[in-house]
């Protein structure tokens, strides 16, 4: 409250002020407070990086609070704005989930697959980010072959670095919500061969409970480590 107190005395008019205001309550849990300045900046600015930044918040919010219907208007906007390239790749990987988290994976498997045509792969953090999503949507949707091709695909890309890389991306361009984020770091680990932390991943996202909504599938994952139909 004391610094935006500060940030008012300010400026009380600037636009930019409900941002700041949002990422400041977004980044100390404060959900509610943060949606409202997050929306309050949407509606009054221009379209640019900081207003995309507003929308992958909102849309990150969102899916956190396990609400991904409401994400998806906010990430098609923010998709919408063709910002540089990582904001694209945050907001496809985000609205992938959110369009699955509604029920229409198919959607979400064909937008990252238009994605992943849209953009030569070259191994970069952002393509790498993206593939992974639709890797992980064909898993989920139990299409191996699908995810299989793409996975020999990528670890011709990425050579013995797969699973570091993968994990990279992971870090640096984050799905939401968390139970997203640890399906796709087991599978990395699984397709690169690293059972162990594969297994310690799955049993991670077992332990999410109903946020795991592919929990059903996953006994026979913990039990091996290995990929199923690999």
């Amino acid at each position: 409250a004391a610094i935006a107190d500060r940030i008012r005395g300010l400026d009380p008019q600037a636009a930019a002020l409900e941002l700041l205001l949002g990422a400041i309550a977004d980044e100390a849990g404060r959900t509610a407070a943060a949606e409202r300045h997050l929306h309050a900046f949407v509606a009054r600015a221009e379209p640019g990086p900081m207003r995309t930044e507003a929308l992958l918040r909102l849309g990150r919010i969102a899916l956190t609070r396990r609400d991904p219907a409401a994400a998806v208007a906010p990430l098609l906007h923010a998709l919408a704005e063709q910002g540089n390239r990582a904001d694209r790749a945050r907001a496809v990987v985000l609205l992938a989930e959110a369009l699955d988290g509604s029920g229409d994976l198919d959607g979400a498997i064909a937008m990252l697959g238009a994605a992943v045509l849209a953009s030569p792969l070259t191994g970069e953090v952002e393509d790498n980010a993206v593939w992974l999503a639709l890797i992980a949507a064909y898993d989920r949707d139990e299409r191996p072959s699908a995810s299989l091709e793409l996975i020999e695909r990528l670890k011709q890309t990425l050579g013995t670095d797969y699973a570091l890389r993968l994990s990279t991306a992971l870090d640096e361009i984050p799905p939401a919500p968390l139970a997203a984020a640890w399906y796709e770091r087991a599978l990395a680990y699984e397709t690169g061969e690293l059972f162990g932390q594969a297994r310690a991943a799955w049993v991670t996202y077992l332990g999410l409970g109903p946020s795991a909504r592919y929990r059903a599938s996953m006994p026979a994952r913990v039990g091996s480590g290995h990929r199923r139909g690999g």
